[in-house]
C-alpha cells in the first residue's frame, strides 16, 4: 500500500526488544482446543477450566515476543506440555507448510491438534516477528482473519477482498514488513481450501486438520498422551483421585486429551468422585457396545465422555437443554452472547424463551455449559462455542418435530440479530458474527420474510465491505434458490437480483449486470409500480449501467425521472434522493452541461451538510463533484479550493484508500496541474493511481481514469516516455473493458495521440485523432467537450504535416464551436483561439497575430505568466487540449 504517513494505511507496529528463548510456562496439554482462564466473574464457573475459550485477539505473547500477533489461543499452565512433538515441529517447519493430523484411530477428534499448535506458538514465539492465527474451517472466517492481517500489515483493503488477500500473500513472500513470520491455519478441511492463501516462501506455516490427505506437504500425526502424562494431569486437577484410579481412568479414556479434560470437568461440575465417574463411564460404554451402535468396534472415549457430560447437565439443570438444542443449528464457531440476547423477544419455543429473555438466566446457562465442558466460553469476548461432536450427538437424539422447532428458532434468532444497516461499517462485526451460522440454520432455504431479508442484508454487507466475489456468490445462490421455489416474479428474488447486478458490475461483468438490471427493473415496475422503493433503487443501478455503456442521454433521462419520483416520495433532504441528484449531475457533466451540474451539486452539498455532520463520504462526494464542475467550467483555482481545506480531514476519517477520498484526491491533482503546480500535481496523481491499482486492480474504469490523470501530469512535468506508457495501457484496457465505440475509449485515443506527439510519433498521433474525431462527432456532436479536444488534436497533427489550409479550416471550426459551447474566456476556448491564430500566421493571414496576442493575454489573465501553457503560447507553440475522463 502506498499511503502517506499518518493515514490508516500507514500505521506501524513498534518492534519489541527481543529477550532469548522462552521458558516453559508450566505443563500445557491438549485437553480442549483453544482454552484459557475466564476473566468475567459472571461467567466464571470455578471448575470447568478446560471448557473456557480465550480471546481471539489476546495481545502480545510476553515482553520480547513478536511485534504482531493476532488470534492466538492462550494455552494453560496446568495442561501437559508435549515437548517431543513440539521439538519435531520446530525441527521440520522450515521445510514448508506442516500439517498436524490425528493419528489413526482418533479421527473423531479430541487429540489436541489445535492445542499443540497453540503450545508451539507460545514455546517458540520469540523466534518470530509476526504470528497470525487463521480459523480455516469455513471460507468466511478464514477470509475475514486474513483481511484483518492485511490491516495489521498496513496493506490497504481493496474493493475486492481477493485482491487484498493476494497482497497479503505477496507481502509475506517478500518478508515485508515482517521478516520472520508464522501463520497457523487451524482446522483446515483440505489443501484446496487454503492453497490460494499459502505464501510460496518467506516464513513458516502450521496447519491443523482432520483430513489425512495433504499431498506434497509435511505431516505430523498427533496421538494420545503417555500414560504417565495422563495420570499426572488427572492428579493435578484438585480431584480426590488415587494414583490407581487415575491410572484406570486414563486407561479407560485411551489417554485422549479431550476425554481426560471432559472427565475432569464433569467430576467438578457434578461433585462426582472418580469411582462414580468410572462406574458411569463403564455403564455407558457397555450400553453403547451392547446397543450395536459401534458395529463391534470399541466406542471412541470422547463420545462416551461427551455423553456423560450431557447426562450430567440434564440431571443437574434441565433448563439448559433447550439452549443446547438451539446450538445444533448454529456453526461450531464463537457465538456472541449478545447474538443470543437479541433473539429474546422472538417467537421461540417457550422453554428456550425462558432462558433467553432474562439476562441472568442466559448467563447462568452459559456458565453451566462451560462447567460441564459442553461448550467453550470466552469470558473476555463473551462468546460461547459448541464442539462439533456435541452437536452431532445432540442432533442424533432430536425427534423430527424438535429438529424443525429448533431450526426455526435458530432462523428467528439470526434474523432478530440483523442490524438492518449493511452499509454502516460500525455494524459489520455483527454481520461477520452472524455469517458462519447462516448455512447451519439453512437461511437460504427459509421462507419467512425476516430470514430472507437477512440474506439480502448480508449480501449487501459483503458488497459494502468490498468482498464482491462473496457477495456475488451468495446473491447467485439466493437467486437460484428463490427462483426455483417462488418463481421469477418473487419480490425478494428481484431485490437480490439488484445486489447481484451490482456485484457483477464491480467484478467487470458489465453486460451481464446491464441485462439483469433491465429485466429486474421491468418486472418490478409491472408488479409493484414505478414508486416501489426497490424499483427506484434498481433504476439508479440501471443509470450506472447506461453510463458505462456510453448512453449518456438515456442515463440522464432515466435519472431525471428517478429524481422527481424520489423528491415526491421521500422529500428533498433524504439520503436516497440526494444520491439520485448526485447521479443526475454526473450525467450532466458527461454531456458537457457543467453549469446545470454545478447548480444541482451546490444544492446537494448544502442538503447533505444538514444531514451529515463532520467528515462524511457523501459530503466529500458532493465537494468532489463540485470541484469537477468548476474544472469543467475552467475555474481551476475554485476547483482546487473546494477540496484543499477538506481533503485531509476526510482522509483522516475515512482513510486514504476510501473510493470517495481517492476520487477527491484525483480531482485535486487535476486542478493543481491546471493552475501550474506541476510537480505537486504529479506527486498526488501518481500516488493516487497507485492506490487505485491496489484497491481495484488495473482493469477498472476508475483505475484507468487515474492512470490518465497521472499520464497528463507526467507529460506536463517533462517525462513523455512515462506518460506514453501509462496512456497506452489505459487505451488498451479501456478498449477491452468498454469496447471501441464507447466515448471514453475515443477520448482515451485523443489523449494517447497527445502522448504520442510528445514522443515525436506524429503518424501514430494522426491516425488516432482522425478515427476518434469522426466517431466522436457522430456519437456526441461537434460541440461536445470530447469532440472539441479531438478536433484540436487533429488540427495540431495537420499543422505538423504542413497542411496549413486544412488546419486553418478545422481550427476555425473548433474555435467557433468551442465559443458557442462554453464562455469566450474559458481556457480551452483560448487554447483553440491560440492554435487557430498560429495556423492563420502560417498562411499569412494578417488577423493571426492579433488573435494570438488576444489569446495570450486571456491565458495570462486566467493562469498567470509562469504557467507552462502561457510560456508555451508566448513562444508560439501549439497547445494541447487533453481530456480527463469523468467518473461514471
Amino acid at each position: 500500500m502506498r499511503a502517506p504517513a499518518g493515514s490508516r494505511g500507514a500505521r506501524t507496529h513498534d518492534r519489541k526488544a527481543r529477550h532469548g528463548a522462552e521458558t516453559a510456562e508450566g505443563a500445557d496439554g491438549d485437553g480442549m482446543d483453544r482454552t484459557d482462564d475466564p476473566r468475567d466473574d459472571e461467567i466464571r464457573d470455578g471448575g470447568g477450566d478446560l471448557a473456557v475459550m480465550p480471546s481471539r485477539m489476546s495481545g502480545v505473547l510476553r515482553p520480547g515476543g513478536p511485534a504482531l500477533r493476532g488470534g492466538v489461543p492462550t494455552t494453560r499452565a496446568d495442561l501437559v506440555m508435549r515437548h517431543t512433538l513440539l521439538h519435531r515441529i520446530h525441527d521440520q517447519i522450515g521445510n514448508g507448510p506442516m500439517v498436524l493430523l490425528p493419528s489413526p484411530g482418533h479421527v473423531v477428534g479430541g487429540i489436541g491438534k489445535t492445542q499443540l499448535a497453540a503450545q508451539y506458538v507460545h514455546q517458540y514465539g520469540d523466534e518470530y516477528d509476526a504470528i497470525w492465527w487463521v480459523p480455516s474451517e469455513q471460507p468466511g472466517p478464514l477470509r475475514s482473519s486474513l483481511t484483518a492481517l492485511a490491516r495489521a500489515m498496513n496493506i490497504a483493503e481493496s474493493a475486492n477482498v481477493n485482491r487484498t488477500l493476494q497482497a497479503v500473500r505477496r507481502a509475506l513472500e517478500r518478508q515485508s514488513p515482517y521478516k520472520r513470520w508464522l501463520i497457523v491455519f487451524d482446522n483446515a478441511n483440505n489443501l484446496t481450501d487454503i492453497e490460494a492463501y499459502l505464501p510460496a516462501s518467506g516464513g513458516h506455516m502450521l496447519v491443523t486438520s482432520r483430513n489425512p490427505r495433504w499431498p506434497g506437504l509435511t505431516t505430523l500425526e498427533v496421538g494420545a498422551l503417555t500414560r504417565a502424562q495422563s495420570v499426572a494431569y488427572l492428579r493435578s486437577q484438585g480431584l480426590d483421585i488415587s494414583a490407581s484410579d487415575a491410572h484406570l481412568l486414563a486407561q479407560r479414556l485411551g489417554d485422549v486429551p479431550m476425554a481426560l479434560g471432559q472427565a475432569v470437568a464433569v467430576q467438578r461440575a457434578a461433585g462426582m468422585s472418580a469411582e462414580e465417574y468410572l462406574s458411569r463411564y463403564n455403564e455407558r460404554f457397555h450400553l453403547v457396545v451392547n446397543g450395536g451402535t459401534t458395529r463391534g468396534e470399541a466406542p471412541n472415549p470422547v463420545v462416551i465422555t461427551w455423553t456423560l457430560a450431557l447426562d450430567g447437565v440434564r440431571e443437574t439443570d434441565p433448563s439448559v437443554v433447550p439452549l443446547l438444542h438451539l446450538f445444533c443449528f448454529l456453526a461450531c464457531e464463537p457465538v456472541p452472547w449478545e447474538l443470543l440476547w437479541a433473539g429474546r423477544n422472538t417467537s421461540l419455543p417457550p422453554e428456550l424463551s425462558a432462558v433467553l429473555r432474562i439476562k441472568r438466566r442466559l448467563r447462568a446457562a452459559i456458565r453451566r455449559l462451560g462447567q460441564f465442558g459442553l461448550a467453550q466460553v470466552d469470558a473476555a469476548d463473551e462468546t460461547i462455542q459448541m464442539h462439533r461432536l456435541v452437536q452431532l450427538l445432540l442432533l442424533a437424539g432430536l425427534s423430527l418435530p424438535e429438529h424443525e422447532t429448533y431450526k426455526q428458532a435458530a432462523l428467528d434468532l439470526l434474523a432478530a440479530a440483523d442490524p438492518a444497516d449493511p452499509d454502516n461499517p460500525h455494524v459489520w462485526p455483527r454481520y461477520e458474527a452472524i455469517a458462519p451460522h447462516m448455512p447451519y440454520a439453512e437461511v437460504l432455504f427459509a421462507t419467512g420474510d425476516e430470514a430472507r431479508q437477512l440474506v439480502l442484508h448480508h449480501v449487501r454487507h459483503l458488497f459494502a465491505r468490498g468482498d464482491y466475489d462473496s457477495s456475488l456468490e451468495m446473491a447467485r445462490e439466493a437467486a437460484d434458490q428463490w427462483r426455483r421455489r417462488f418463481g421469477g416474479d418473487d419480490e425478494f428474488l428481484l431485490a437480490v437480483n439488484y445486489h447481484l447486478a451490482n456485484a457483477l458490475r464491480l467484478t467487470s461483468r458489465l453486460r451481464a449486470a446491464y441485462e439483469l438490471n433491465e429485466d429486474t427493473l421491468r418486472r418490478q415496475r409491472v408488479l409493484f409500480g414505478e414508486d416501489d422503493e426497490n424499483a427506484l433503487a434498481t433504476a439508479n443501478s440501471v443509470g450506472g449501467d447506461l453510463r458505462l455503456r456510453g448512453r449518456f442521454d438515456e442515463a440522464r433521462a432515466l435519472d431525471e425521472a428517478n429524481l422527481l419520483q424520489h423528491r415526491r416520495l421521500f422529500g428533498l433532504v433524504n439520503p436516497a434522493t440526494l444520491r439520485c441528484a448526485n447521479n443526475l449531475a454526473a450525467d450532466l457533466r458527461l454531456l458537457g452541461r457543467f453549469d446545470e451540474a454545478l447548480t444541482l451539486d451546490e444544492q446537494t452539498l448544502a442538503q447533505r451538510r444538514t444531514l451529515f455532520h463532520g467528515p462524511h463520504p457523501e459530503t466529500l462526494s458532493s465537494m468532489s463533484s463540485l470541484s469537477r464542475d468548476r474544472y469543467g467550467l475552467g475555474d481551476y483555482l475554485d476547483a482546487r479550493d473546494l477540496l484543499a481545506p477538506h481533503l485531509d480531514e476526510h482522509r483522516a476519517s475515512l482513510g486514504y484508500d476510501h473510493p470517495i477520498v481517492l476520487l477527491a484526491a484525483r480531482h485535486y491533482a487535476m486542478a493543481l496541474r491546471k493552475i501550474g503546480a506541476t510537480e505537486r500535481a504529479r506527486g498526488i496523481a501518481v500516488e493516487t493511481a497507485a492506490q487505485y491499482e491496489d484497491k481495484f486492480g488495473d482493469d477498472h474504469v476508475d483505475t484507468i481514469a487515474a492512470h490518465i490523470s497521472a499520464a497528463h501530469c507526467q507529460r506536463v512535468a517533462g517525462d513523455a516516455d512515462a506518460a506514453l506508457d501509462l496512456m497506452r495501457g489505459a487505451y488498451d484496457r479501456t478498449r477491452r473493458l468498454l469496447g471501441d465505440k464507447h466515448p471514453f475509449y475515443l477520448a482515451t485515443a485523443v489523449n494517447l495521440a497527445i502522448a504520442e506527439r510528445a514522443c515525436g510519433n506524429a503518424d501514430e498521433a494522426m491516425t488516432l485523432d482522425e478515427a476518434a474525431y469522426s466517431r466522436l462527432v457522430e456519437s456526441l456532436g461537434e460541440t461536445h467537450r470530447f469532440s472539441l479536444a479531438a478536433a484540436n488534436g487533429l488540427g495540431v497533427d495537420l499543422a505538423g504535416r504542413g497542411r496549413f489550409d486544412e488546419a486553418v479550416a478545422l481550427s476555425a471550426t473548433t474555435w467557433r464551436h468551442g465559443a458557442s459551447a462554453r464562455p469566450a474566456n474559458h481556457p480551452d476556448t483560448l487554447i483553440a483561439a491560440h492554435n487557430h491564430a498560429l495556423n492563420l500566421i502560417e498562411v499569412e493571414d494578417e488577423t493571426g497575430a492579433g488573435l494570438a496576442a488576444t489569446a495570450l493575454h486571456g491565458l495570462t489573465a486566467l493562469l498567470g505568466g509562469r504557467h507552462p501553457d502561457v510560456i508555451a503560447a508566448a513562444a508560439r507553440t501549439r497547445l494541447e487540449d487533453d481530456i480527463e475522463t469523468p467518473p461514471l
